[in-house]
């Protein structure tokens, strides 16, 4: 004893109720499933929680910002690991005693302007011209030491 049930399209006409006891695939069960229709789909059993996620490894430091040197301290390290030993080898021998002396960090900076000229245009030192490096390096620390303040 199934009742059935006809679902009638928008498009059909009132007419139609002839068909009432055909078999119709738009027939509905008492339970309302339709025949064609597929059974329904139990609901999934809930996930479990995801494991914890293990901590990050640290991102490594940052690398440091290179801190402005400042020209004077460059200065006298270029002149304690490079310019003095020119000095002493090949300038000393006359410009320990006599102006302008040479024998600190200081009394060069306050020739370096002439000490620069003399070097540069090869009229010091006496005697002996020195290397093209020795030249260049004397040189360059001169016309730099000679800017600064």
């Amino acid at each position: 004893s199934k009742k059935r049930y006809k679902i009638e399209d928008e498009d059909d006409d009132e007419d139609d109720d002839e068909d009432d006891d055909e078999d119709d695939s738009d027939d509905v069960s008492e339970s309302g499933a339709s025949p064609m229709e597929p059974a329904p789909v139990p609901p999934e059993a809930p996930m479990p929680p995801a494991a914890p996620m293990p901590p990050a490894a640290p991102m490594p430091p940052a690398a440091p910002t290179p801190t402005p040197v400042d020209p004077a301290v460059e200065l006298q390290n270029l002149y304690n690991t490079k310019v003095k030993a020119i000095i002493d080898a090949r300038c000393a021998t006359c410009h320990a005693s006599t102006s302008p002396r040479l024998t600190t960090f200081d009394l060069n900076k306050s020739a370096a302007s002439k000490a620069s000229s003399a070097v540069n245009n090869g009229s010091m030192p006496l005697g002996s011209a020195l290397s093209a490096a020795d030249k260049a390096a004397l040189v360059d620390f001169y016309s730099r030491l000679s800017k600064l303040p």
